[in-house]
């Protein structure tokens, strides 16, 4: 209900209580702009001076943009520590970008700290052939962490749409 979602803490108030966990100042996630062809000088040093209080709470910082893997890789150097990361976001890259999702999880490999998975308004399951080299790539590289999805609900019934799209994934996961 409204009342509960008001009694609970926002997600702007939880950013703020894990962050100055780790001693760092919260701020919205810098929106780099789908025109960016890499990060600002200014970004790179805030996330180089946080990448040390992260690592000592133990958080993996992960950086999500569009960018190509490469220009990823270079940001990476310029942060310069391992506790920052890639946030792989497969349908704005491939579908969108036009990238080649596949190659470009091969070259960042253990650089990617998590992956999500999406179809735009449609179910994963109607982008055919999409997702399986997807999931080659990701086992080539030994990805363990988690696969978020960040799903549509075309049905507008959520647990349906919800369960037909954790399916879909699970059996990619099954050959």
């Amino acid at each position: 209900s409204g009342q509960a979602r008001r009694a609970g803490p926002s997600l702007r108030q939880g950013w703020t209580t894990s962050v100055s966990r780790i001693n760092l100042n919260p701020s919205p996630r810098p929106n780099l702009g789908v025109a960016r062809k890499s990060v600002p000088r200014h970004v790179v040093e805030r996330i180089r001076a946080a990448a040390p209080r992260a690592r000592s709470a133990g958080v993996t910082l992960a950086i999500e943009n569009t960018l190509p893997a490469t220009e990823n890789l270079r940001i990476l150097e310029r942060i310069g520590h391992d506790s920052v990361k890639i946030y792989y976001d497969v349908f704005n890259t491939g579908v969108v970008k036009g990238y080649d999702v596949p190659k470009e999880l091969r070259l960042l490999k253990d650089l990617v700290a998590q992956v999500h998975f999406k179809n735009g308004g449609a179910y994963m399951d109607e982008r055919k052939g999409y997702f399986e080299p997807i999931v080659a790539a990701l086992n080539d590289i030994n990805y363990a962490g988690w696969i978020v999805l960040e799903t549509s609900n075309p049905s507008k019934n959520p647990v349906a749409d919800t369960r037909r799209n954790v399916e879909f994934v699970r059996r990619l996961y099954s050959h």
